[in-house]
């Protein structure tokens, strides 16, 4: 197996603007107590493949397009902070508003040894619902995918969206 380089060609997402609450203003490489980004982006509303014992007892849990009911295989879900098997958090992820959001398409640029299949792939964020509505969201995780089989550049799907990182208690001035 050889390695490979990958090189972005398309960027679905637009980044709008950016903030960052540094801990302390004079050490501008120190902690962060907060941070913010503001982006353009499709939304894709997805939806967990209810497939019984699907990838083993505890096998992976894969999400399709909502809209897409005829994916059976679908794309990893590599959530961040629940547990990934299928048999501990489906119910969890089955309950979520969960949408994708793509970051970026990308395609090899070059492979060492030569045994590297030609394509290109999507990437995506994991995204939920930080409050009520969809103009707020919170990262859940990350997954690719080929980028025909997501269909994202339709009509409707581009939002503006805003995700942040409130301080933590530890760093807020006023203590609550």
């Amino acid at each position: 197996m050889g390695f490979t380089t990958s090189v972005a060609y398309s960027f679905p997402a637009t980044i709008v603007n950016t903030r960052v609450v540094l801990v302390d203003d004079a050490k501008p490489f120190g902690g962060v107590a907060a941070a913010e980004i503001t982006m353009e982006a499709p939304l894709v509303p997805l939806k967990l493949i209810e497939k019984a014992g699907f990838g083993g007892e505890d096998g992976h849990m894969f999400l399709r397009a909502e809209a897409d009911a005829s994916d059976e295989s679908g794309m990893y879900g590599g959530f961040d902070t629940i547990d990934r098997r299928f048999s501990r958090s489906s119910g969890v992820v089955r309950n979520m508003d969960l949408f994708a959001l793509p970051v970026a398409c990308t395609r090899r640029e070059n492979c060492e040894a030569g045994s590297c299949q030609a394509g290109s792939t999507l990437r995506l964020l994991l995204v939920a619902p930080a409050d009520n509505g969809l103009e707020s969201m919170k990262r859940v995780g990350y997954t690719v995918t080929d980028p025909g089989r997501l269909k994202y550049a339709v009509p409707g799907l581009r939002k503006s969206l805003r995700s942040s990182s409130e301080p933590s208690q530890d760093y807020r001035e006023d203590g609550g």
